[in-house]
């Protein structure tokens, strides 16, 4: 999971850095309004996903979505583009941090959640300080529209490999 953090991290560092540059600090302000709007508005659908099935499957949905974020990002340097991308983006993000919480307290059992939410911050760590080196580092322009479709691809790569690691379990409790 340390590379959905790399990505999580784009929320304070990257997006700020391309919604400074296509449209001043307004758009910066904006971009975190949409993220906050649409990261909201998506807990009714999480939920009635996970009633419907199991964390890995809402986990590839939301590493999916924020992969499409990033790309949709890259692909059109405009503020309108920038903003359906942060909303695509935190739609799916709302998907990763409930479904990845889910599946930890699945997986630990009674009387150990609290070392598996331990363990489980370990990525949390590595990937976002990666995350926020990166992108203070390659996403501060918007010329670098390859760097946000290269964190689009790093995603759709997590979607298809990490999500079908996630262990069932049963959405009806």
């Amino acid at each position: 999971m340390a590379g959905w953090w790399i990505m999580f991290a784009q929320l304070s560092v990257g997006f700020p850095l391309r919604a400074a540059a296509l449209g001043g600090p307004r758009t910066v302000t904006l971009a975190v309004i949409v993220n906050a709007i649409f990261g909201l508005a998506a807990m009714p659908l999480v939920a009635r996903a996970l009633r419907h099935h199991r964390p890995g499957a809402a986990l590839r949905i939301g590493l999916g979505l924020g992969a499409a974020g990033f790309t949709i990002t890259g692909l059109v340097p405009d503020v309108p583009a920038l903003l359906v991308g942060v909303a695509v983006y935190s739609i799916g993000e709302t998907f990763v941090l409930v479904a990845k919480d889910i599946a930890v307290a699945d997986r630990a059992g009674a009387g150990r959640v609290a070392g598996y939410f331990g363990l489980a911050s370990l990525p949390w760590l590595l990937g976002g300080t990666a995350g926020n080196y990166l992108g203070a580092a390659v996403l501060d322009s918007t010329t670098r529209s390859v760097s946000w479709i290269a964190l689009g691809a790093l995603g759709a790569i997590l979607s298809l490999v990490i999500a079908p690691l996630v262990p069932a379990s049963d959405p009806s409790g």
